[in-house]
């Protein structure tokens, strides 16, 4: 490890890690079984990471949490991960 800061490289840490037994927030939205498929939410993504599905999902390993599906849904379909 010492070598590794000797050489300016410094560790990778990452949002979806834990260490020492502290649970890891899931971020992101997630598409519920009330999804009325009327593609609001897929239109709206700047990504386009929503698949097209009863109920629509989302990529989330594409997903910038930007928000835009949840706040668009006509449904309420969309809830916040972690929730």
């Amino acid at each position: 490890m010492a070598e590794m800061i000797c050489l300016g490289i410094s560790p990778i840490a990452r949002e979806t890690f834990t260490f020492g037994g502290s649970d890891c927030k899931e971020k992101g939205f997630f598409i519920t079984d009330s999804c009325i498929t009327c593609g609001k939410c897929k239109r709206n993504c700047p990504q386009q990471c929503i698949d097209k599905g009863t109920p629509f999902k989302i990529q989330q390993e594409h997903c910038l949490h930007c928000g835009l599906c949840f706040e668009n849904c006509p449904a309420q379909a969309i809830v916040r991960r972690g929730e």
